[in-house]
């Protein structure tokens, strides 16, 4: 499901002009510091409803250079334009048929990365 997600997002040239796709990154896959601004993408966790579904709870984290957090707004509204609009996505290992947005978290600053960070919540409905 990560990577149809993964997917959608960087078939976006608005979203790939912002932060191209090589700077959208897996969470735990960070070897160095990745230019400003960049993506973390995060599956939470996944849990199996009574029709066989999955409705894993999914986190895109946005960081860019301290100060505002305009560009952040930015790219987290294009994220979950795109992602809401773009079911149902299928590939060879997984189909996602609904991508709910729950949530924008607070303004935060990461101080491993020095950065400004600001997270989208989504829960995914499909399977794998």
């Amino acid at each position: 499901m990560r990577a149809l997600v993964l997917q959608a997002i960087v078939a976006n040239p608005t979203i790939t002009a912002l932060i191209p796709a090589g700077r959208w990154i897996q969470a735990g896959s960070l070897d160095e510091m990745p230019v400003r601004p960049f993506a973390v993408i995060r599956l939470v966790d996944g849990t199996q409803t009574v029709v066989y579904s999955e409705q894993p709870r999914f986190e895109i984290w946005v960081h860019d250079d301290r100060g505002s957090y305009i560009k952040i707004d930015q790219i987290l509204r294009l994220v979950r334009e795109t992602l809401v609009a773009s079911v149902p996505l299928e590939d060879s290992n997984s189909r996602i048929v609904d991508i709910e947005w729950t949530g924008n978290g607070p303004d935060l600053v990461d101080e491993g990365y020095n950065t400004n960070a600001r997270t989208a919540r989504f829960t995914l409905t499909g399977r794998k």
